[in-house]
């Protein structure tokens, strides 16, 4: 007797990255709560705390909303390529960059002679501001959020279906 072939063939190997709800809510977390405790170190008193809990407050929206736009394109680069590590990391530090631009765009617009328009162009801004310290922040907060989000997706999938390929105890 010839085997027939499965009425759905099963699929060796996604080329998406499964969501997970548990890493979409626990990934953003890291750089905002680094980055708030460090604001708010040299802070003496209640202020720090307030310093902390405020900057914790912008940093989680700035990195839930990145953290949804990484899910999204990730779904959109699925469609095209398969989701490695390396594409969730590369996409991670792409969308940080991106989001960097309209805190350096307010930066710059604002930075004219008496608060007037500009004198230089927004390129020269940006590569004169190449060693600006926010700009590492948001490329870190990029890369460790995309990481973060790859992994416990991926572990969250392993776990939730053991007949995964990749999913084995030594695997």
């Amino acid at each position: 007797m010839v085997p027939q072939p499965a009425k759905y063939p099963v699929v060796e190997s996604s080329r998406r990255l499964p969501f997970g709800w548990s890493a979409f809510l626990v990934a953003p977390w890291p750089v905002p709560l680094v980055s708030s405790a460090l604001l708010a170190l040299g802070t003496a008193g209640r202020q720090a705390v307030l310093l902390f809990f405020l900057c914790l407050a912008v940093g989680l929206v700035i990195s839930y909303l990145g953290t949804a736009a990484l899910v999204l394109a990730l779904h959109f680069i699925a469609q095209v390529r398969p989701v490695t590590r390396i594409v969730s990391a590369v996409t991670g530090l792409f969308l940080a960059g991106t989001g960097y631009l309209p805190f350096v765009y307010v930066s710059w617009s604002s930075g004219g002679p008496d608060s007037g328009p500009p004198v230089e162009s927004f390129g020269l801004y940006l590569l004169r501001n190449w060693s600006d310290p926010i700009l590492g922040v948001f490329l870190g907060g990029g890369l460790v959020t995309a990481l973060l989000y790859d992994t416990l997706a991926r572990r969250q999938a392993r776990r939730n279906n053991p007949a995964a390929p990749g999913s084995s105890a030594t695997g």
